[in-house]
C-alpha cells in the first residue's frame, strides 16, 4: 500500500492540514476510470475515429477541439453524454472516503456527477461551480464547493472540454481562475486520481505556478505513481507525492485502504481552533502564537497571512477569536473584519485589533464596533488577560 516512511509523513502532515479545515482535493480521471466511467484516453479514441482528417493529437482537451470544429458544440456534447449514459458507473468505496474527509472545497476535472453525488448522498448541501457565473455565490459556511473545470453535463452551455474551451475557463483575470489562485495559495492542495502526466492535470499545475510561483502552502498527491522519475516529476513540480502501490490489490481497494488510514489520522487530531492571528508579518504570527499557546493552557492558535487567507480558512477552523492587524497587502484589517461581521455563519467570533500605529479615528473606530485596541509591542500579561475575557464573556479593554 503506503511504499515508505517518507509517505507515512507526508500522510501524518496531510492530516494535520485536514483537521484544520485547510485542505482542498483535486479529483482526477483516475478515480472515475475506477468507478467505470470511460477514461479520457478512450474518449479521445472514439471521437478521433470520426474525424476526417484525423489528428495526431491524443489529450482529450485537443481531440475534442479537433472533433468540435469539424462537427459542431451540439455533436461534441451529444457524443459526451452518451459515453457517459453507456458507461456502468457507480461510486466507490473510496469516493465516499474521499467526501467524508473534511474537505469544503472539491475540484474535479471529470465529466461524470460522481463527486457530487456522492457529497449528497452524505446529506451535504453542495454548490455546483461551473462557470465563473457560480463563483459569486461561493460560501463554504453554507454548502460544500464542488468545480467541475470542465463544465455540468446537465447544463451544455457550460462544457468546455475542446483546448480552447478550457484555456478559456482557466484564463487569467477571470472569476474562476481569481478563486483557484487564492486556493492555491492560502490552502493545501491535495491531487487524487491524477499520474504527474495525465493531459488533464498539466492545465491546473501550470495555473499554480503562474499564480504562485514560489508555493508557502504545501501540495500532496496520492497517486499510483511509483517509478523514482515519475515521483521526482512530481517533486519538482513542487507537489509531494504520496505513492501508493496496488500490487498484489486492486486500485479501488489500495486507495480505499489508504483513504480509510488518512481517515484515521484526522480524526485523532483536534479540529479547528480559537485564535486565528491574522498578521502580514511571519515573525509577528509565530511570537503571538507562541505567546499565546504557552501562557493560555489548552488554547488552540492558528494563523494566516492577510485577510484573504483568514476569510478561505474560517469556514474549516471555525475560530472564536481574531487577533487582527490592521495594515496587510490584498486585504487590510478594517475590510476583513466587515467581511466576518457581514457573515451571519461568523456572528458570535470576537476580534481584537493588533496595530503599531497609534491612530485616532482607528481607536475611535474599533471602541464604536467593541473591539479592544491593542498597541504594539504591548505588556505580555495584560494582552493575555484581554485575550481571555475576549474569549469567555467579559469586560472589554485597550492599551
Amino acid at each position: 500500500m503506503i511504499r515508505d516512511d517518507s509517505d507515512v509523513s507526508g500522510l501524518l502532515q496531510l492530516s494535520r492540514a485536514l483537521a484544520r479545515g485547510d485542505a482542498i482535493v483535486v479529483v482526477g480521471p483516475e478515480l472515475s476510470r475506477l468507478a467505470g466511467a470511460p477514461a479520457p484516453i478512450d474518449l479521445a479514441s472514439s471521437l478521433r475515429r470520426d474525424l476526417n482528417p484525423s489528428t495526431p493529437a491524443t489529450p482529450l482537451a485537443a481531440v475534442a477541439q479537433a472533433f468540435r470544429d469539424q462537427f459542431g458544440d451540439y455533436a461534441l456534447y451529444a457524443r459526451l453524454r452518451a459515453a457517459l449514459d453507456a458507461s456502468a458507473q457507480q461510486s466507490t468505496r473510496a469516493h465516499r472516503l474521499l467526501c467524508e474527509l473534511p474537505f469544503l472545497v472539491h475540484i474535479t476535472t471529470n465529466q461524470d456527477s460522481l463527486v457530487e453525488d456522492t457529497l449528497r448522498s452524505l446529506q451535504y448541501p453542495v454548490h455546483l461551480v461551473a462557470d465563473s457565473g457560480a463563483v459569486k455565490d461561493w460560501s463554504e459556511t453554507r454548502e460544500v464547493q464542488v468545480v467541475k473545470i470542465h463544465g455540468d453535463m446537465s447544463r451544455p452551455d457550460t462544457i468546455a472540454l475542446a483546448e480552447r474551451d478550457v484555456a478559456h475557463v482557466l484564463r487569467r483575470g477571470s472569476p474562476l481562475r481569481d478563486k483557484l489562485a487564492d486556493l492555491v495559495r492560502y490552502r493545501t492542495v491535495v491531487y487524487v486520481g491524477f499520474g504527474i502526466n495525465d493531459p488533464e492535470l498539466a492545465p491546473l499545475l501550470a495555473a499554480r505556478e503562474e499564480d504562485d510561483p514560489k508555493p508557502t502552502r504545501p501540495a500532496f498527491a496520492l497517486t499510483f505513481d511509483t517509478h523514482p522519475d515519475l515521483l521526482a516529476e512530481w517533486r519538482r513540480r513542487v507537489v509531494r507525492p504520496i505513492a501508493i502501490d496496488p500490487r498484489g490489490e486492486g486500485r479501488e481497494e489500495v486507495l480505499a485502504k489508504t483513504l480509510e488510514h488518512l481517515t484515521s489520522l484526522v480524526q485523532q487530531r483536534p479540529t479547528g481552533c480559537d485564535i486565528l492571528i491574522v498578521d502580514d508579518e511571519p515573525t509577528l504570527r509565530i511570537a503571538f502564537k507562541m505567546m499565546l499557546e504557552r501562557g493560555m493552557q489548552g488554547v488552540t492558535v492558528e494563523a494566516a497571512e492577510n485577510g484573504v487567507a483568514a476569510l478561505l480558512r474560517m469556514p474549516g477552523l471555525r475560530p472564536k477569536l481574531l487577533l487582527v492587524d490592521l495594515i496587510m497587502p490584498e486585504m487590510d484589517g478594517w475590510r476583513f473584519i466587515d467581511a466576518v461581521r457581514a457573515d451571519p455563519n461568523y456572528s458570535g467570533v470576537r476580534f481584537i485589533v493588533l496595530t503599531g500605529m497609534e491612530n485616532l479615528e482607528w481607536m475611535q473606530r474599533a471602541e464604536a464596533m467593541g473591539i479592544p485596541y491593542v498597541m504594539k509591542p504591548f505588556e505580555r500579561d495584560e494582552f493575555l488577560k484581554i485575550v481571555a475575557d475576549q474569549l469567555t464573556p467579559g469586560g472589554l479593554h485597550s492599551m
